[in-house]
Formats: C-alpha cells, structure tokens, sequence
C-alpha cells in the first residue's frame, strides 16, 4: 500500500516539526524535533512522494522566480531575505538531499497555499473531499495540520493531479485547484 509524507519543518531542531502519513483512507501525524527524529519516522513510511513546508532552494533575491509567479495568483508567500526563512531553507535542503540520496521523491509545498488553491475550507474540507479519514489524536497542533496538507499534496502529485509553479529557481506544488467545489476529478488512493 502506498504512502505519501508531509512535513511542515520548523527552521531550528528547538522548535516543532509536524509530520504526517498518508496510507490507505487513513492519515496520522505526530511532532518531533531532531533531523534524526524526522529522517527515521520518513525511512519507515517508505513513502512515494514526501511533500516538504520549506523552501528547498535559495534565490537571488527575496522572492524565487516562481513564487514571484504565484504572488501574482494571490499566494501569500513569506521572502527568503527574513533570517528564520533563510534556516528553514537551509535545513530544508539538507533535508531533502538527504531523503533524495535515499531514492525518495521531495518536492516543495506550501501549506496555506494549497488550501487555498484547492477551494477548501480547511485540512478536515481536503480531507473529506479525498474520502480519507484523520485517526483519532491526529492534527493536535498547527504543526501537525500542515504537515498533513503537506502529506495530501504529496498524494496528489503522485497521482499527477495538482497545480504548481515552476521557475528555473523549482518548483511550488499545491493541491488540485477546484477540489471542494467539484471541479477536478477526484484524487483518492489506490488500496
């Protein structure tokens, strides 16, 4: 059975990550700290795509050429020039190289976006839309929520029904636009 990961990454090992699993109609989350933490719990999902809540490449100025691109879509977007923006970036790189040199598929999304392109009200909206179902105790913090927007766009992109912007500088992955109001096939997972 296919899984999909999320994680909405904080910029330092002190802060909180949220992690979340896609497997099956079922999605579960936790919070953890460390890179070790987060690189053990993503090896033993064995996902197909994780989907990552940081930038995972650095510009040349304080806006990467394609979230210039979704600025102009109305994506609110924070700039790389911000230092706690400039640390996400740098872990969420060492991150993603690492699960890459792995052989697992990281792409970069944006929790807030996403919801938004897919016209849902919130997580629990996605949720539903996709025919999924939150475990009991799952999305307990903010960290946790993002991180399980993240894990739905993951399974989206494997199933190659999303909407993204792509530059030269990567790319921003989001949920399917239209998805709550019925104006994109439906994303579920295979079982």
């Amino acid at each position: 059975m296919p899984s999909f990961v999320g994680i909405d990454l904080a910029a330092s090992p002190k802060g909180v990550t949220g992690l979340a699993v896609v497997r099956g109609r079922s999605i579960s989350t936790k919070s953890v700290h460390t890179d070790e933490e987060i690189l053990n719990l993503v090896v033993t999902a064995s996902p197909e795509v994780v989907a990552l809540d940081s930038p995972l490449s650095l510009g040349k100025g304080p806006f990467r050429d394609f979230e210039l691109a979704a600025m102009s879509k109305g994506f609110r977007l924070l700039p790389l020039t911000m230092r706690s923006m400039r640390l996400l970036a740098i872990r969420g790189m060492r991150i993603a190289h690492t699960l890459s040199s792995l052989g697992i598929k990281v792409i970069e999304t944006h929790p807030a976006s996403a919801v938004k392109s897919s016209g849902c009200a919130d997580v629990r909206d996605v949720i539903r839309s996709l025919d999924l179902e939150a475990l009991p105790g799952s999305m307990s913090n903010r960290h946790e929520v993002d991180a399980a927007v993240a894990a739905l766009v993951a399974m989206c992109y494997s199933a190659q029904t999303y909407y993204s912007f792509k530059g030269l500088e990567g790319e921003l992955v989001l949920l399917p636009e239209g998805l709550c109001k019925g104006t994109c096939d439906a994303v579920r997972p295979k079982l």
